[in-house]
């Protein structure tokens, strides 16, 4: 079978389009069936090291610029990831394949694809179909490896540590220098057990110094190995994009703050389930609120646990597998 994941990435997108898709060739690779995978980005050229490091190996997968596709222009099946999709953009994947799949996280897509997955939480559902099927929920929401494993390991006690992980993105420094302000007053949070994971972006520029300005000599990395640091986080803070289906798969806490509007509807959906704790917009939050919903989740062991179990019971983590097996 040749599939192409098609994702746009970089800029106010983020990179998790780009990250979902390769997930999902991740684990067509490790189901061995035998499939052509070409995962084409729609952004900045870095999408090709970001690959090259999150797979390790390139083996039996292709990474090309949609710009310059360099594999065959018509496929058994198409995925498309992207925030919005239009009529002419679904015209164009669909009359190049014989299967056309989207995530479609924001419920607008109605019709043009054979498949439809909305793997977020959303107030309503979304929009019905008026043709192709739905996949709707997290259980449908890719995830890596390392998170599924963190699953078996993650345990609240004696977990210590809070994580601060915004995202990469430039649009993001407002969120960091925010939360760093609002940890400054929760002394009941210690700074030694306090780590900022910023991205390459942030972490070349002054934010490292601003963070420490206000909160002394915590501990700031430009990458790691998420579902790694994790293992020892009682409480994560992070923003309203992907990784909170991430955390969630592996049953760890999260306060979430929402950049665009987008964000905030998906957050107040997954709260509402009780996966996790929505603050409010990063916009909008004075120091002292956040502060308060960073304590009152932190100090509260029964919340806690309350807010890992009905994590982990939106998903399985094996959303990869069943999102490969509908196509």
């Amino acid at each position: 079978m040749n599939v192409a994941l098609v994702a746009r990435c970089g800029g106010d997108y983020g990179w998790g389009h780009w990250i979902r898709c390769l997930n999902l060739a991740a684990a067509a690779r490790a189901m061995r069936r035998g499939w052509s995978v070409a995962a084409l980005y729609d952004g900045p050229d870095r999408a090709v090291g970001i690959a090259e490091g999150y797979l390790k190996s390139l083996e039996g997968i292709a990474v090309r610029p949609l710009g310059e596709m360099g594999c065959p222009l018509s496929f058994d099946a198409v995925l498309i990831d992207r925030l919005e999709h239009s009529a002419a953009d679904l015209l164009f994947w669909k009359s190049r394949c014989e299967r056309l799949a989207v995530f479609d996280d924001m419920g607008e897509v109605a019709s043009g694809a054979d498949l439809v997955i909305r793997p977020q939480l959303l107030p309503d559902g979304g929009r019905p179909l008026t043709e192709g099927r739905l996949l709707y929920g997290p259980r449908y929401f890719p995830v890596a490896p390392g998170w599924i494993r963190l699953r078996e390991q993650y345990r609240l006690d004696p977990a210590d540590r809070l994580v601060v992980c915004l995202g990469g993105g430039t649009t993001n420094r407002r969120g960091y220098e925010l939360t760093a302000e609002a940890l400054a007053a929760c002394r009941d949070v210690e700074q030694d057990k306090i780590t900022f994971v910023l991205g390459y972006e942030l972490h070349e520029g002054e934010l490292p110094a601003r963070i420490r300005s206000a909160l002394g000599a915590v501990e700031i990395l430009p990458s790691v190995d998420l579902p790694a640091l994790m293992r020892t986080a009682r409480l994560a803070v992070v923003a309203g994009g992907f990784v909170k289906y991430d955390l969630a798969v592996a049953g760890v806490p999260a306060v979430i703050l929402s950049g665009p509007e987008h964000q905030a509807i998906l957050a107040r959906a997954f709260a509402q389930a009780g996966a996790g704790v929505y603050a409010g917009s990063i916009d909008d939050l004075a120091p002292q609120q956040l502060a308060t919903a960073i304590l009152q989740t932190w100090s509260d062991d029964q919340r806690l646990v309350d807010v890992s179990h009905s994590a982990k019971t939106l998903s399985d983590g094996c959303g990869s597998e069943r999102v490969l097996a509908a196509l």
